[in-house]
């Protein structure tokens, strides 16, 4: 299957893009002049530069027999997010050519710090982002919408705003009154803790806090302990079979 040419590009971006000279898919495919952040078999990671703004850039390799391709699925999925004020960078660009091959274009998210790092750091435990991080998972959920790559280094953390932003979308699952089986909520939480472990600035009783935000419970009770189970025995897997590229080795240089 043959994909199609596409540029999608935000309304008040357009005149920028063209006199930056992007003005094909190809031009985003190929940037001139862009620092490469990360490259992986598959995809590469850059920040351009237009009109003296940052701009963070994601580039797939072609994936002719998937509809739409990663760099389109996330700009459709930015958008919708945004509608359903769930936090994610500003979308700017995207699109794909025939071969498969596709990117995403986002805003970068100036002085944004990856929460597992900010969360290597003892001093920067903190309740309140605990209580943010819990409410805007259990906001997805009820959509509801599964990232299924949550891991920490997909959260960023914006100190200036005290404010958290989540990244990385190209792989969400569900859609707003839709429905989903458990097991992708599940997925979602027990990756948090997986990247969680060994954080300094991470408690077993924020963890706690956390899991008690994002189902609404004060205490814990029956069902509140069955979530556990099953979030620890999930996360077991993932250390037993972690991803190849789930944060480990991913560029922390770069606000997103």
């Amino acid at each position: 299957m043959s994909g199609r040419e596409e540029l999608l590009i935000a309304g008040m971006r357009r005149d920028a893009m063209r006199g930056a000279g992007l003005d094909h898919p190809l031009r985003f495919l190929r940037p001139a002049g862009a620092k490469l952040v990360r490259r992986l078999p598959d995809r590469a990671n850059w920040i351009l530069t237009v009109d003296g703004e940052r701009l963070y850039l994601k580039t797939h390799g072609p994936r002719r027999f998937e509809q739409p391709p990663p760099g389109v699925a996330e700009w459709m999925n930015h958008r919708m997010l945004i509608e359903m004020n769930i936090p994610v960078p500003e979308p700017v660009a995207a699109g794909q050519v025939a071969d498969g091959s596709s990117f995403f274009c986002s805003a970068a998210v100036e002085s944004g710090v990856p929460l597992d790092a900010w969360w290597a750091d003892a001093a920067h435990r903190d309740r309140a982002i605990v209580r943010q991080l819990a409410s805007i998972v259990r906001r997805m959920h009820a959509l509801p919408v599964c990232h299924r790559d949550l891991y920490l280094c997909h959260v960023l953390f914006v100190a200036d705003r005290r404010e958290l932003v989540i990244l990385d979308w190209q792989r969400l699952t569900g859609e707003p009154g839709g429905r989903l089986r458990r097991r992708w909520f599940v997925k979602d939480l027990a990756a948090l803790l997986h990247s969680s472990r060994a954080l300094p600035g991470v408690t077993r009783t924020d963890r706690l806090r956390f899991l008690l935000g994002y189902l609404g419970e004060r205490r814990v009770n029956g069902a509140v302990r069955r979530w556990i189970a099953r979030v620890v025995a999930k996360a077991g897997r993932i250390a037993r079979h972690r991803p190849r590229f789930d944060g480990a080795g991913r560029a922390r240089s770069v606000s997103r």
